[in-house]
């Protein structure tokens, strides 16, 4: 599935496996500065809430981070959008 996050220009993948969710944040490519933010912003918020989670990616591909899916119940982009403090629509 794709998602927008307020604030950010291109829409996101989002995929769910196994009961973890995967979150694209940006290219691995060096990081641009944008990039280099974003994921700069999201192990801020992972490390600071002490969520367990793991980048992935590479070779000038997405960059993506794995954590926990929502509990039952509880929506895929809200899940995110608390876990990773921004707004995930």
């Amino acid at each position: 599935m794709r998602v927008n996050v307020a604030g950010w220009s291109n829409s996101r993948e989002v995929r769910v496996e196994g009961g973890k969710v995967q979150f694209e944040v940006g290219m691995d490519h060096n990081h641009c500065s944008t990039c280099a933010s974003r994921v700069r912003h999201v192990e801020h918020a992972l490390v600071q809430k002490d969520i367990p989670h793991r980048f992935f990616g590479g070779g000038g591909s997405a960059l993506f981070v794995e954590l926990d899916g929502p509990p039952q119940g509880v929506d895929l982009r809200d899940h995110l959008g608390r876990a990773l403090n921004v707004a995930v629509r």
